[in-house]
Formats: C-alpha cells, sequence, structure tokens
C-alpha cells in the first residue's frame, strides 16, 4: 500500500488534484475515489482512470471497513460522516431505512428526555472517515466561493492540517482552528500550456469552423436548497443567445446538473451553443485559451480571477452568501464584473453590449490585477515538498 492518499468526492474533482501531483512529484499516492456517493458510476470511472493511467484507484469504502492505514492524507472534507451504520446502510442501498430510522430513534430520545426533564443532548460528533484513515490529513482548498462558516465545524475536527490558496482563506483559517496551515498557491492552474494548441484543438473538438471569439459559460446551481437550481440559465439564456451569431458560446453546465435534468439539456441544446458535456476537463486549458468568461460569483469566478481572464458575471437572486471577509473585498470590486442590473432588465443586447465595450475591459484588467494581489499569494513550495515526499 502506498504512503499518502488523495479522496476523491466525484469524477470532476480529479482536476484539483493532478497539477498538485506532478508540480511537487508526490510519489507513492493511493487516489480513494468515494464510492460512498452515487455519481461514481462505471463510466465515470473508467473515463477517469483511462485518463490517469499513472495513478493507482481504490474504493474509499474498501479502505474503511477492512481499517487500512496511510501516513498522510488529502481531502477537500467532502467525505461522508464517521458514522458505520450510515456508512453500512449506504452500501447495501438502504439509505431510506437509515433516515427514517434515525429520525423514529430521535422521536423517541427525544420523549424520553422530555419525561425525564433533561435536557436536548446536542451533537458533538462531527467528523469525517477521513478521521481514521491516517493520523496525518490535510484539508485541500477547492476554491475561493467561501462559506460564511468556513472550514465549517466537520472539518475542524476531522483535520490537523490545513492547505490554502492565499493571504484571505489562510487569514480565516487562522481565525477559527488551532492548526498548521501552508500557502500551496493554485496547484491546479499553475501549469504552462501551449495556448494556440489548445484553442486549435478546442475548435476541432467542438466543430468549430470559424475564427469568432470564444465566450464559455458556466452557470453555477444551488442544488435543493432553491425552488429553481437552473435560474442562471433561465434569466440569462435569452440575452447569451443575442450573441452567438457573432461569438462561438461555449455552455458547461454544472457536472452534478447535466445527470439530473433532462429538461436542461433540452432547453440549451435549441439555442444554437455548443455544450461541453466533459466532466473532468482540465479547466487551466479553458481559462487560458478562450477569450471570455461568463459565471457568477461562485467558485469560476476566482478561478478566472487567477487566470486573469475577462470576466462577465452573469448574476441572478440565487446568488449564495460568502464568508464576511470575502464578501468585503468583492463589494469594492463587483462593479467591474457585473451587469448593471437595470441595463440587465432594459436592454436584451445587454451582453452585445459589454463584449463592444473597450474601456470596460480596459478597467477589469486593471482591478482583476489588485483583486489578484490581494488573494493570492506564492505558494510554500519548499515546505510543501517536504511534507509530502514521505
Amino acid at each position: 500500500m502506498n504512503k499518502i492518499c488523495i479522496i476523491l468526492a466525484n469524477p470532476k474533482d480529479i482536476d484539483y488534484f493532478v497539477n498538485f501531483i506532478v508540480k511537487y512529484d508526490i510519489q507513492k499516492v493511493d487516489i480513494l475515489y468515494n464510492d460512498f456517493r452515487d455519481n461514481w458510476d462505471n463510466i465515470a470511472l473508467k473515463k477517469i482512470t483511462s485518463e490517469n493511467t499513472n495513478l493507482e484507484f481504490k474504493k474509499l469504502s474498501s479502505v474503511y471497513f477492512l481499517k487500512k492505514k496511510y501516513q498522510i492524507l488529502i481531502s477537500t472534507g467532502d467525505s461522508p460522516p464517521l458514522n458505520l451504520f450510515y456508512l453500512i446502510s449506504i452500501k447495501l442501498n438502504l439509505n431510506n431505512f437509515y433516515f427514517k430510522l434515525s429520525r423514529l430513534t430521535i422521536k423517541i430520545i427525544n420523549k424520553f428526555r422530555k419525561l425525564m426533564n433533561l435536557e436536548p443532548k446536542e451533537k458533538i460528533n462531527f467528523k469525517q472517515i477521513d478521521y481514521v484513515i491516517s493520523e496525518k490529513r490535510f484539508f485541500f482548498p477547492r476554491g475561493y466561493d467561501l462559506k460564511t462558516s468556513y472550514p465549517g465545524i466537520s472539518r475542524i475536527q476531522t483535520f490537523n492540517y490545513f492547505m490554502c490558496h492565499g493571504k484571505i482563506d489562510k487569514e480565516i483559517i487562522k481565525s477559527t482552528v488551532e492548526a498548521k496551515v501552508i500557502n500551496i498557491g493554485y496547484p491546479r492552474y499553475d501549469i504552462n500550456i501551449n495556448t494556440y494548441n489548445t484553442r486549435r484543438s478546442l475548435l476541432k473538438e467542438f466543430g468549430i469552423n470559424n475564427e469568432k471569439k470564444i465566450i464559455y459559460w458556466m452557470p453555477s446551481y444551488r442544488s435543493s436548497k432553491v425552488s429553481n437550481p437552473d435560474l442562471a440559465i433561465d434569466e440569462w439564456i435569452d440575452k447569451v443567445k443575442f450573441v452567438t451569431d457573432d461569438f462561438n458560446v461555449i455552455i458547461r453546465p454544472h457536472p452534478e446538473r447535466i445527470f439530473a435534468s433532462k429538461e436542461l439539456l433540452n432547453k440549451i441544446s435549441t439555442s444554437n451553443f455548443y455544450i461541453d458535456l466533459n466532466a473532468t476537463r482540465s479547466l487551466v486549458e479553458i481559462y487560458k485559451s478562450v477569450d471570455f468568461i461568463f459565471c457568477e460569483f461562485s467558485g469560476p469566478f476566482f478561478s478566472a480571477i487567477y487566470n486573469k481572464s475577462k470576466i462577465l458575471i452573469l448574476d441572478h437572486d440565487n446568488r449564495k452568501n460568502f464568508h464576511d471577509k470575502i464578501d468585503e473585498i468583492l463589494r469594492q470590486y463587483i462593479n467591474y464584473y457585473k451587469i448593471d442590473k437595470n441595463d440587465k432588465i432594459e436592454n436584451k443586447n445587454i451582453i452585445k453590449k459589454y463584449l463592444e465595450d473597450k474601456n470596460y475591459w480596459i478597467n477589469q484588467k486593471i482591478k482583476t490585477e489588485k483583486l489578484f494581489n490581494i488573494l493570492y499569494e506564492l505558494p510554500e513550495e519548499d515546505k510543501i515538498k517536504k511534507l509530502f515526499n514521505v
């Protein structure tokens, strides 16, 4: 068994780790794919293993149930909770039974405590299964779209080392966690590519036979937390359609949304867009080779800032709340990326207006440099190499 393991929550997350492994020459690493989740079908697994033949893939459940141990674990903290009954139920496809039994048990316990005049018992253990797989557990950051409670109680209890992208997330982590914090920069994007060849390859892949500029649109979604998870597309699709005569628009629905909604695919397939369904795509090639990034105030926005992309924010009411420190920074820069609300309502050609406004992009470039310097800093490369070259 190898000495280091990386827990892969879903297929698209391989993009977070591949260049990290290469950049820091990490040897003897196992990739534990989280088979407790239902997004690991045979097709996804075959695709991701065929694209990364130099990596060893193992089931997370096998490692957990066989009580295997690694010297070092690296994870984004999206693993299931450390609850044996729950984990067995998932593997046996008894999720509904587990949740029904849990609710019944909680009701009985609460009634008993009330009868005995006892205070309600609060849950205090939020550890994830990562906790028992290794003594040294490193939290791996997924981006700068940090939640209000970041890094969250389950990660605080689970990990004893935290990695970050730069100044602000390091400050946030240090204010809540008594643990070592290591800046890794953004290895997902720290890679030199031939932008000309990458662009030509992209044109060939999507059958684009013209030299019009490329827009890459990455609408996000909020899962079951909102009534309409595809509000971003519904609010903007008609306005984006207006630029398809002059620009190539590639739309990449969120990978977790692609398989959940056939209606969504039907909707965008009639809109003269090129549709990207490659969930495991290396997005560094996108950010460095297309002309414009359309997104929201979510993960792709911060990735685009890191790559110094031209960004147009297609905002909507489902935008999630960020950590206060991130919100405070964004309020100073938001107008340099976001379409004005009044223009959005009144002008059906508003996107084309922004795309053709040279001063808008000149000003944005200046602000992107400033925002980049606020958020990011050079990684602690020597420290990282010493930690992971075991």
